[in-house]
């Protein structure tokens, strides 16, 4: 009888707990694929990175993004090797400024961690995107990890 007292108190309390603390931190996974997405120049509308299942990653009105970091898996290239990418959602440089793709390198910070000055918060639903600019790319494939909350 105690036991079940006790399993009872324990799950009530993990009830409460979820309902007190609704801002849980979040991530998405996008990604860019030249195989799939192509590297045109496209410096004015982006490309939207994309999840698993190919839907567009769309970040929800009020998200705070806190942290991105990149996993790259084959390093973006071009024929003169004179393409910059920037990354961004609300903007087209919000995430990262164009950065030269030979300096597109494995598990970089894009966002440092929990840096205030950098948080991006949004004012309505916005999809990540990736910039190719100067040089269409000829290859490459990463991911762009983002953390986030749920502002109000």
């Amino acid at each position: 009888m105690k036991f079940i007292l006790v399993l009872l108190i324990l799950l009530i309390s993990s009830f409460a707990f979820s309902a007190n603390y609704p801002y849980e931190k979040k991530i998405e996974r996008g990604l860019y694929d030249f195989s799939v997405q192509g590297g045109a120049i496209s410096s004015v509308y982006g490309v939207r990175l994309s999840r698993d299942s190919g839907a567009s990653v769309v970040f929800p009105d009020n998200a705070i993004i806190k942290h991105c970091w990149l996993d790259v898996i084959t390093v973006p290239d071009s024929a003169a090797d004179g393409t910059t990418i920037s990354l961004g959602i609300a903007s087209k440089v919000d995430i990262v400024t164009a950065i030269a793709e030979a300096s597109v390198v494995n598990t970089q910070n894009l966002i440092p961690l929990n840096t205030a000055a950098t948080s991006v918060k949004l004012a309505a639903d916005n999809a990540l995107k990736a910039y190719v600019i100067g040089e269409a790319l000829t290859s490459g494939k990463f991911y762009v990890y983002c953390e986030y909350v749920l502002g109000d």
